[in-house]
């Protein structure tokens, strides 16, 4: 009870009816809230480490018949593309909740991909195959099927280039014009899956995948087909994200998540653990690598800070939990302002991860088409 505040709940007006003439009071003491809240310090304030709280969810957006959304990408500030296990990939306008596109492809699709312009989408799944779409026409331009297993993960290295990681032990890099010109890097065990890859934001070149053999590869599409370098997570990789150019974040099924420098990488240098020890499915980071987010098996989200290992309290608590179910999938957006969580049901909820919340996700979205339910 800041300040000798009374907690403000129904009790406030028990001793009398709500009307016109109690209405002051309800007023007033949301006043007196707002600024309690300009003057409490926020968690981590004064550090000058962590860029701000996770507060409860800004938006909600249900479009995926209950299906387990598998993967997010962000385009943009303002545009999220999502992918379920139903085969629909859709285009979000993530501040309004419109929807913007949508594509209807193989059923347990697993990951979406977009190039710069947004003129070319990727999409893989269980079929072993990886397709991409003209969104112009929303017809397939071209199909990729070099995999001998399932398409974990794809993302566009630039405009007409693909990288993708398979069920097969593999990852291959290929030209939208020409798919049957490949580089496929082996490193990783032949029966592993490869669930995890990540791009080096500031060197395109560069990327890391994570696979259920327990290990971390590092590539150099310039270098061929053999690891720059190799190292153990100790557990099986679920998920990867790049900080900057020699810190990568994975997420492993023994409930961690694990911090490896690369330019010493023989082990990790920081390990971020959850009490309930649930699997740790997906793992994201802030713009500045400050901090980084956790989603677990039980549906729990929880906020690291980077370098004392620490959990940073979310909406008042060590960790949020929105839902019993898993959060699949994690992306921050490229300004840092957002953070996209997918989840086993088919939701999709957008909370602001910036310092003093982000104005368009402070504000009530503007609902200009349906397929989508707002909250």
């Amino acid at each position: 009870k800041p300040f000798g505040l009374k907690p403000f709940g129904p009790n406030l007006l028990a001793s009398k009816p709500f009307d016109a003439s109690s209405a002051h009071l309800f007023r007033a003491r949301r006043r007196e809230i707002v600024a309690m809240e300009k003057l409490v310090p926020t968690t981590g304030a004064g550090t000058g480490r962590h860029p701000g709280t996770v507060h409860q969810p800004r938006r909600t957006l249900k479009a995926h018949d209950n299906s387990k959304v598998s993967d997010l990408l962000w385009a943009n500030d303002m545009t999220l593309y999502s992918c379920a296990k139903d085969g629909r990939v859709i285009k979000w306008d993530a501040p309004g909740t419109n929807v913007l596109f949508t594509l209807d492809g193989p059923r347990w699709m697993c990951t979406v991909a977009v190039n710069d312009d947004e003129s070319l989408v990727a999409t893989g799944g269980l079929d072993n195959a990886c397709a991409v779409y003209k969104t112009s026409s929303k017809e397939v331009s071209v199909r990729f099927e070099e995999h001998e297993g399932y398409i974990g993960k794809a993302r566009f290295k630039d405009n007409g280039t693909v990288l993708t990681t398979s069920g097969d032990g593999t990852a291959t890099c290929w030209k939208v014009e020409d798919p049957k010109s490949f580089t496929r890097f082996k490193g990783h065990e032949p029966i592993s899956g490869i669930d995890a890859l990540a791009l080096d934001k500031t060197c395109p070149e560069v990327f890391a995948t994570g696979s259920t053999d327990t290990y971390v590869c590092l590539w150099d599409c310039r270098r061929g087909g053999d690891p720059v370098m190799k190292t153990s997570a100790t557990k099986d990789v679920n998920d990867a994200t790049f900080a900057n150019s020699t810190c990568l974040f994975v997420a492993c099924i023994d409930g961690a998540c694990r911090a490896f420098d690369l330019r010493s990488a023989e082990q990790p240098v920081m390990t971020y653990t959850s009490l309930e020890k649930a699997d740790c499915v997906s793992v994201a980071c802030s713009k500045t690598g400050d901090c980084v987010v956790a989603g677990f098996h039980d549906g729990k989200v929880v906020l690291y800070d980077a370098i004392t290992g620490e959990p940073h309290k979310i909406g008042g608590r060590s960790s949020h939990k929105w839902g019993s179910d898993r959060v699949n999938a994690l992306a921050t957006s490229p300004d840092g302002s957002a953070l996209a969580l997918g989840f086993d049901d088919g939701i999709v909820r957008i909370t602001n991860l910036s310092p003093d919340g982000d104005n368009r996700w402070a504000r009530a979205p503007a609902i200009k088409s349906g397929g989508c339910i707002v909250s």
